[in-house]
Formats: C-alpha cells, sequence, structure tokens
C-alpha cells in the first residue's frame, strides 16, 4: 500500500508486478503522506509479515534502499518532535540522529552514541560509540546492533516509541568495547 488510496496486488515472486509496486512507492514518497515502503505477504499460516527478497534478487536493494530513507525521514521528524514539544526530555537526554549511507551497492542505517551523554537511539543496522577528548571525538569501537547488544545487552532500555527508540544511560565498559572492535559500516549484519 504505497498510500492509502492505493493497494497493489502481485504474486512475491512476480517481478513485474513488484517492479511496479516499486515504481508506485516511489512516486508515493514524494506525497506528504506516504505509508511505509514495505510490501507485504501472507505466510503459510495466513499471519501477514514484510515480504523478505533474498540479498540477491535484483529487487532486494531497491526495497531495502525505499524502507530504510523512509525511516530515516520518520525519524528526523520524531526528533524534531521530541527535542520541540518535550523539552524536559530533550536538555536531559541526547536524541540520536538516525544516518543513512549508501556505498558500492549496499544500504546501512547508523546511529552514534557519545560517552557521557544520556541518549535516545534509533533502532539502526550500525552503532559507533565515540569518546570526547578535549575538543577531538574520537571513535572508540563499531559494530552491528545485533552484534554490539550481544556483547553488552543491559546496555538499552526499551521505550515506548514508534519508531522504535532506545534509552542508553551508560556507556560500555572498556571490555565490552574492545569486544565491539572497529567493525565497518558497510560490514555491518544485513537483517
Amino acid at each position: 500500500m504505497p498510500t492509502s488510496e492505493q493497494l497493489i496486488v502481485t504474486g512475491s515472486e512476480d517481478t513485474f508486478g513488484l517492479n511496479f509496486g516499486l515504481t508506485q512507492f516511489e512516486i508515493a514518497a514524494k506525497l506528504a503522506k506516504p505509508l511505509p515502503p514495505i510490501p507485504i505477504t501472507i505466510d503459510e499460516n495466513g499471519a501477514l509479515t514484510e515480504l523478505r527478497l533474498e540479498p540477491n534478487d535484483s529487487l532486494h536493494h531497491a526495497f531495502s534502499k525505499g524502507k530504510m530513507l523512509y525511516f530515516n525521514r520518520i525519524y528526523e521528524q520524531q526528533k524534531q518532535i521530541l527535542q520541540s514539544r518535550y523539552d524536559h526530555i530533550a536538555n536531559e537526554i541526547f536524541v540520536a540522529n538516525h544516518s543513512v549511507y549508501q556505498q558500492k551497492g549496499k544500504v546501512v542505517s547508523q546511529c552514534t552514541l557519545t560517552e557521557g551523554l544520556e541518549t535516545l537511539l534509533p533502532k539502526t543496522d550500525h552503532v559507533s560509540f565515540v569518546c570526547v577528548d578535549g575538543e577531538d571525538p574520537r571513535c572508540v569501537a563499531s559494530g552491528s546492533w545485533d552484534r554490539v547488544f550481544r556483547i553488552a545487552p543491559d546496555l538499552i532500555q526499551s521505550v515506548e516509541y514508534y519508531p522504535p527508540r532506545f534509552r542508553v544511560t551508560k556507556f560500555p565498559t572498556k571490555a565490552e568495547l574492545k569486544r565491539i572492535g572497529q567493525e565497518d559500516l558497510f560490514a555491518a549484519e544485513e537483517d
């Protein structure tokens, strides 16, 4: 459903129909109120689920990019609302950016956690950890979301925001940072 007034029905393996749906999502993205560009399928139990295309499918990248750009826009709107309407939150808690990067056909979302700042992190593919020594910030660790929070599971607390954000009140320990390491942004694990 690219918009609230448009429904496209096609087969999950119908390349022509999926291409048409992708085009309609791209057109809707330029409108005032597009819906999330997420194709839905019905699984074997009759439940609605997100259509997952294999990474080698020619449309995988295009659908992933559209979804990521949509949520990047929504996270920015959410950040502005949190900062403007809830000053008491914004003054005490840093609302982190949801950033999107593209390289060699891969699109990745990323957020940054800075030492000493209580933060509301958006859900991203990749998390970077920054220490500020004097005026020079430096990245001390970086890894995929799944890897980071397998290593440091008690670091985040879920909050009731949509799109999802997670409250972080402490920085990883030196041992956790060492285990996280310096994973390349474009080597981050895919969904």
